[in-house]
């Protein structure tokens, strides 16, 4: 149990914590849908080939990470998305700790694959893509990574979805 009593919000058992990492990337590639971009969470094609793979210790064997997202906005850049819920801890010294440590996780992660994937193929574009971790705490804080993507995806909707002098509104999304 957490310090507030809450059961499913810490077991790392049952379904809870994966439906509701599903249901974040249901919503969030719904928010970017809304804003003109063309995102997909459902596509296993898609999504597994969105960044490169490189071989486990030289062997056959291949390592691939598989983000929750893959966007194009409308200039047809591709931005792929990996989400997160992580758990605030009692002891956190400061607000949102727990959010942007695992922003910082997320990405020391995708780095690391990337680094060794330019290893093996270094002129592979999918190498440039940029990976934003989108990182939720269970209690609803969002990291800083987060709440710079989410006006940046208001101002898309703003000047895409409402192609007129009156953003009034922008606001409201």
């Amino acid at each position: 149990m957490d310090a507030l009593g809450t059961h499913l919000s810490v077991c790392p058992w049952g379904g809870w914590r994966i439906a509701k990492h599903g249901h974040l990337n249901s919503m969030y590639g719904e928010f970017l849908r809304e804003a003109g971009n063309d995102a997909c969470w459902a596509r296993v094609d898609k999504l597994t080939h969105s960044l490169p793979s490189h071989s486990k210790d030289g062997g056959r064997t291949r390592v691939q990470r598989i983000p929750d997202i893959i966007s194009v906005d409308q200039q047809g850049r591709v931005s792929l998305m990996d989400a997160m819920i992580t758990l605030p801890t009692a002891n956190a010294k400061k607000p949102l700790a727990a959010a942007n440590d695992g922003e910082k996780k997320k990405r020391e992660k995708y780095e690391q694959f990337k680094s060794k994937c330019k290893r093996e193929n270094p002129d592979d574009p999918r190498l440039s893509r940029e990976v934003i971790p989108i990182v939720f705490e269970t209690y609803g804080a969002a990291g800083t990574t987060t709440l710079e993507h989410m006006p940046l995806t208001r101002h898309q909707y703003g000047n895409v979805v409402l192609p007129c002098e009156d953003n009034s509104s922008e606001s409201v999304f």
